[in-house]
């Protein structure tokens, strides 16, 4: 005989999940959507440890959402002077987060975005924020789809 679609057992199974619907959400909404690796760095880049100087985060798996949140503590951030995000997926949307971050943060001297799947859309953004930047002395944002359009952006600011 054919199982019930729904048995006296489904509405206790449903109650737990309904509860923590309910429950005021404690965690903040930076944090919500990235992984545990990401939410670490952006506590260490918020902390604003003074033996902080370099942050090597290559090869973390950062998305753009990591690169956003990582972009926020980086407007704060007075200590950090090195930041290699190479070979991570921050994208455009990261690579634009970035930029906003490099028009505040005074203590960035050497970034290196390599291989991010940055295209000249997120080029163009973070020569903007060079033209804005007087700390940045560094930037490597190789092997990304930047075009020439992209590239030149970047070279005249």
């Amino acid at each position: 005989s054919p199982k019930p679609l729904v048995s006296s057992s489904s509405p206790a199974k449903l109650q737990p999940a309904v509860q923590q619907l309910q429950k005021p959400n404690s965690v903040p909404p930076y944090k919500q959507k990235l992984s545990q690796e990401e939410n670490e760095i952006v506590e260490k880049l918020r902390s604003n440890d003074q033996t902080l100087k370099t942050l090597d985060i290559t090869l973390n798996k950062i998305s753009s959402e990591g690169a956003k949140a990582i972009a926020e503590a980086l407007k704060t951030n007075q200590t950090l002077e090195t930041l290699n995000m190479y070979d991570n997926n921050i994208s455009d949307e990261g690579a634009k987060a970035i930029a906003e971050a490099l028009k505040t943060n005074q203590t960035l001297e050497t970034l290196d975005i390599r291989y991010n799947n940055i295209s000249s859309e997120g080029a163009k953004a973070i020569a903007e924020a060079l033209k804005r930047n007087q700390a940045l002395k560094t930037l490597d944002i190789g092997y990304n789809s930047i075009s020439d359009e992209g590239a030149k952006a970047i070279a005249e600011a």
